[in-house]
Parts: C-alpha cells; sequence; structure tokens
C-alpha cells in the first residue's frame, strides 16, 4: 500500500488536487465559506476506478474493530464511494450486504447495528455532524466516521474515529484575512463554491 505522500503526489498529479490558486469552499451547509490555496475535487476521484478503490481499500483497512451493519452518506456526491466502501467492507467480514443509504435521497432507515457516516471529503465535519445529528434523532448508533480526504488536523470527530483514505491539513483563511483578496487575484468560478461567492458580490451570474 502506498504512502500518504505518495497519493497526495499523485492526487496532484491527477489534479484531484487544484492548485495553487485562489478557491472558496463550502461552509458545510451549501454557502461559501474560507478560501484556500488548494481545492480537493471530490468528483475526480471517480474518473480513475483504481485509485479510487486503493483508496476505499485503505478505508477498509482501518476500520479494525468496526463492522457497520449500514453506511450512510450525507449526500449524494458521496453515494457511490459509500456503495463500494460497502461491498468491501461486506467483503472482509465475510456478510452478504451492507446496507448504504443517503440522507439526501433516502429516507432514514430503520435503526438496525451500528452506523458508519462517509463523507468523501471532511473540510470541516460540518455535514458529518449533522447526519450524526439525523441518525442519532432517528435512533441509531453511529460508531466511526469514514472519508476519502480528511484535509482537518483532528482524528476524531464528536469523539468518534474518522477512518479516512489520505489525511492532510490544508489551510483555510476567512475572506478579510485572504490574501488572495488583498492581493486582487481572481476567485476560481469553475471549483468549490467560487461561483456563489462571486455571484453574492455581484461579479457574476450562477445559472
Amino acid at each position: 500500500m502506498r504512502g500518504v505522500q505518495e497519493l497526495i503526489d499523485e492526487f496532484m498529479r491527477r489534479r484531484i488536487i487544484l492548485g495553487p490558486d485562489h478557491f472558496v469552499i463550502g461552509d458545510g451547509f451549501g454557502n461559501p465559506g474560507p478560501h484556500t490555496s488548494l481545492y480537493v475535487d471530490p468528483g475526480r476521484f471517480y474518473r480513475d476506478r483504481e485509485l479510487h478503490h486503493e483508496c476505499v481499500m485503505r478505508i477498509v483497512e482501518r476500520m479494525n474493530g468496526h463492522r457497520p451493519a449500514i453506511i450512510v452518506a450525507p449526500d449524494d456526491q458521496s453515494l457511490p464511494t459509500a456503495r463500494l466502501l460497502g461491498r468491501e467492507t461486506a467483503g472482509r467480514f465475510r456478510i452478504a450486504k451492507i446496507p448504504v443509504f443517503s440522507l439526501e435521497s433516502d429516507p432514514i432507515p430503520a435503526p438496525a447495528g451500528d452506523v458508519l457516516v462517509h463523507d468523501d471529503v471532511i473540510t470541516f465535519g460540518r455535514q458529518s455532524t449533522t447526519a450524526y445529528r439525523k441518525l442519532l434523532a432517528a435512533g441509531h448508533r453511529v460508531v466511526a466516521f469514514s472519508s476519502l480526504f480528511r484535509r482537518i488536523e483532528e482524528e476524531t470527530l464528536l469523539g468518534l474515529p474518522i477512518l479516512a483514505a489520505v489525511e492532510r491539513t490544508l489551510p483555510t483563511v476567512p475572506e478579510e484575512d485572504c490574501p488572495f483578496c488583498a492581493d486582487g487575484i481572481p476567485v476560481d468560478s469553475a471549483h468549490g463554491k467560487g461561483a456563489i461567492f462571486l455571484a453574492m458580490r455581484g461579479e457574476m451570474r450562477v445559472s
């Protein structure tokens, strides 16, 4: 299995990690948030099936004592990885199937054992936290989180482990402290929340 730095280099080469440039990422609730020089594009993971599978297997290897009965994705974007993770985890534990759901498009399932919440990229953990609270309110027991890419320093969220394929802290700054804004460097409008950010400032339209 390749080391983290080897994978980071591969992500840069395949433009899964974009930059350095001027990006605006989300705040975890669909709104423009802080600014950063490096952007992780989760959609590009799926363009290389071999690399995507390698990252999923890194998560499976970190399961240790965790044996989820259900895997839940906070949104549909993370659902393809969650499904692959469900298949590979079921294979590891030699069970027939692990049901996989998306909180964006599926009703919350009935409690049926331990739950793993999977979010492709954990930036602040807010989306995963929201998913955790919804599941908790529905009577579920969440035992861990998983992610293809964890860009926060913390290894846990809400006291539970984050099983990440790759961990690398990518610094962010609020708009008022952004050196790119201060230097007049344009915001990338093709990725993250850049287009929405510019539209809110009246600098472009979002179709």
